[in-house]
């Protein structure tokens, strides 16, 4: 199992699901960004749910 699928099994478990279904376009869209700066946005968008 890749280290993404296991990121993504780890969102489910923690039920974080939003995250979960913008990841993918959101790695392809923010490529240049910090791993902080996109966490803050995908638990901002988790958080709106």
């Amino acid at each position: 199992m890749t280290t993404y699928h296991q990121l993504l099994n780890q969102l489910d478990h923690l039920k974080l699901d939003r995250v979960r279904q913008l990841l993918p376009e959101f790695l392809d869209e923010h490529a240049d960004i910090s791993l902080v700066e996109g966490l803050h946005e995908l638990l901002s968008e988790e958080l709106r749910e």
